[in-house]
């Protein structure tokens, strides 16, 4: 099953929490000098990109969203670039194009996949931790509707699904998959996937531990052909 039938089955999925978190202390929290939303924009952005695919006959087929984790590595939806003959990447608010030079690993079942592009130095995003993330916490999204590229939207976590996804009422539409969603202090807690359109504001992650995951399954190939 892979993870848009998921999507299918979430109403009889029963929500989950996680007992094991430590609990919040909300003056030592207000300590750590959360950034404010315009901030997290502004650095997430140059780590963002608008993802372009062509067909076998050079027509664009889909657009999408992604983000590096690495230097030339991005992170996105399997759906986004499944089936491309070319993908190109275009960091969001600038002019230089780079195109896909490595699918370094598609997991259709987890709806992921990591691109290796080359010539690129970008800074990364942090990977948070799914973990400290709870019902009512603020998120981000970054990605690029219908084409509109750098659109951040705020939500919260409405729902910890299981099965590596929760749920946000920050937008995410066609176009913004494979985007990150992004916590409080502008870590990465999940890929945008996509949203149900039988409701209103039913907006869907992947978890950062299952992107973390894959990366760990594709680390023989990174190590091989990240530099």
């Amino acid at each position: 099953m892979n993870i848009l039938q998921r999507l299918l089955l979430l109403a009889a999925i029963t929500v989950t929490f996680d007992s094991t978190s430590a609990p919040v202390c909300f003056a030592q929290r207000d300590r750590l000098q959360v950034p404010t939303p315009r901030e997290i924009a502004q650095r997430s952005f140059s780590s963002v990109v608008v993802l372009v695919t062509e067909d076998k006959n050079g027509n664009v087929a889909s657009l999408g969203s992604g983000f590096f984790i690495r230097e030339n590595l991005i992170a996105t939806n399997y759906h986004v670039v499944n089936g491309a003959s070319r993908v190109y990447a275009k960091l969001v608010g600038q002019r230089r194009i780079y195109e896909v030079a490595e699918i370094v690993s598609s997991n259709e079942a987890e709806d992921l996949a990591l691109l290796r592009v080359q010539g690129a130095k970008v800074r990364p995003l942090p990977l948070g931790n799914i973990r400290t993330v709870a019902v009512g916490d603020t998120v981000h999204v970054v990605g690029n509707p219908e084409g509109l590229e750098g659109t951040f939207s705020q939500g919260i976590v409405s729902s910890l699904r299981g099965k590596g996804l929760f749920q946000i009422t920050a937008a995410i539409s066609h176009g913004s998959s494979g985007g990150p969603v992004l916590d409080q202090r502008g870590q990465v807690i999940g890929v945008a996937l996509g949203s149900r359109e039988e409701g209103q504001n039913l907006n869907f992650a992947i978890s950062v531990s299952s992107l973390s995951a894959e990366i760990t399954r594709a680390s023989g190939t990174l190590s091989a052909t990240v530099v």
